[in-house]
C-alpha cells in the first residue's frame, strides 16, 4: 500500500510539473495594414519544442482573449529561441476594429506533456483500484464463534 502511494504522489507530481509554463520574453508589436506582428523571445530548453499560445487584452491585463486567426510561430511543437514571430489577422477577429486604449498582449508557452505521463497515471491508477478490488474479493469471513462448553 506504501508503495502504492509513493506511486500516486510521483504520478501527480509528475503531471502538474510537466506542463510549466516556459519564459516568454521581450514581447513587442507593431501594426503592418490589416496586420500586427507580434515578436517574442522563447526561453527554454535548447532542443525543446512548446505550445505556444497568444492572447490580447483589451482591460490591461484583467481579462484577456485567446487569438485565433494567427499564423507563424504559434501553435504546437515552436522551438525555444529569440526573435520569434506571429502574425494577426486583426480584422478577422475584431471587424469593428479594437476600440480600447489598454491593449495588453500575452504570449503563453507551455512545454507539451510527454505521452508516457499519461501511460503513468493510467498504469498507477488502474493498479490501485485492481489492488483494492482484490483485497475487498479476498477478504476471509471472520471465523465462527467457539462454542461453549456448557452446550455438551
Amino acid at each position: 500500500m506504501r508503495l502504492f502511494w509513493l506511486l500516486m504522489i510521483w504520478f501527480v507530481g509528475t503531471f502538474f510539473t510537466a506542463a510549466q509554463p516556459r519564459k516568454v520574453a521581450n514581447v513587442a508589436f507593431q501594426r503592418t495594414g490589416d496586420q500586427i506582428l507580434l515578436s517574442y523571445d522563447l526561453i527554454g530548453k535548447p532542443k525543446g519544442r512548446y505550445s505556444v499560445q497568444p492572447y490580447i487584452s483589451l482591460d490591461g491585463g484583467q481579462s484577456r482573449l485567446r487569438l485565433s486567426t494567427t499564423h507563424g510561430d504559434v501553435g504546437h511543437k515552436i522551438p525555444s529561441g529569440p526573435q520569434k514571430k506571429i502574425v494577426w489577422e486583426v480584422f478577422k477577429d475584431f471587424p469593428e476594429g479594437i476600440q480600447s486604449d489598454q491593449v495588453v498582449f500575452v504570449i503563453e508557452a507551455t512545454e507539451p506533456k510527454p505521452k508516457w505521463v499519461y501511460g503513468a497515471g493510467i498504469t498507477v491508477i488502474t493498479s490501485g483500484i485492481s489492488w483494492f478490488i482484490w483485497r475487498q474479493i479476498t477478504a476471509l469471513p471472520n471465523p465462527p464463534p467457539k462454542p461453549s462448553s456448557a452446550s455438551h
